[in-house]
Formats: structure tokens, sequence, C-alpha cells
């Protein structure tokens, strides 16, 4: 009920000559002096505008992918560092400094084992 009240008052507020002057005035200047140069400054607010240089041979699969980090519990981190140390051991991965990645994560179904998604990498061959 409170609230009903004080949004009428402020509706009644916000007919006044005065406020509505206000307003318009503001609205004007914002259009005069920040719209003059850019008159649709404020239509595209999330698009962003990129310009990229021209390249010769250039194809989608010439570009290099990098996995984005999954975030982890402090347990799961611990087990995928362990896991990650015993495939070093066996020599079944190695260390790499690849441009190229794929997101490696655990999942628990009975036991937990490491999954490595390879999607990123098919979309590129």
């Amino acid at each position: 009920m409170k609230q009903e009240v004080s949004n009428k008052k402020l509706e009644q507020h916000l007919q006044t000559s005065q406020i509505r002057e206000n307003i318009n005035s503001l609205r004007n200047n914002i259009i005069n002096n920040l719209c003059s140069d850019l008159p649709d400054a404020f239509w595209h607010r999330k698009r962003h505008m990129v310009s990229l240089p021209y390249e010769k041979d250039f194809t989608k699969q010439n570009i290099l992918t990098k996995a984005r980090p999954i975030q982890m519990t402090y347990e799961l981190m611990k087990y995928c560092k362990k896991e990650i140390q015993e495939l070093l051991n066996k020599k079944l991965i190695r260390l790499h400094k690849s441009l190229w990645s794929c997101a490696t994560f655990c999942v628990n179904q009975g036991i937990q084992r490491s999954v490595i998604n390879y999607k990123t990498l098919k979309i590129r061959v």
C-alpha cells in the first residue's frame, strides 16, 4: 500500500510543468551534444566494431583454439592434477606449448574418470 501511494505521488510530481521542462531540456541537450557526432551512439551498445587486416590464404581451419578453463572445487582440482601426473608418468600424454587445446573435465559415474572434449579440434580439422 505504501509503495502504491509513493508511486502515485511520484507520478503526480513528474507531471508538473517544471519537471517536464527539465526532462525535455535534458533530453534535447543529450541529443544535441552527445549524438551530434554519433547519431546512432546509443542504438548498438552491445555491438563491437572490429576491423581486421586482410590476410591472403586465410581459412577458418587456420584459427587456433584455446579451451576455456572449467571451474572446479579444490578436491576435484587435486584429483585432476593427480590423474594428469599419472598419465605423464605412464607417458600417455606429454607437456606441450601448442596453441591448440581442448577442455578436459572429470565425470563421476560410479568411479571418477577424465574426459577430453575434442569437439573444437574436430571442427578445425
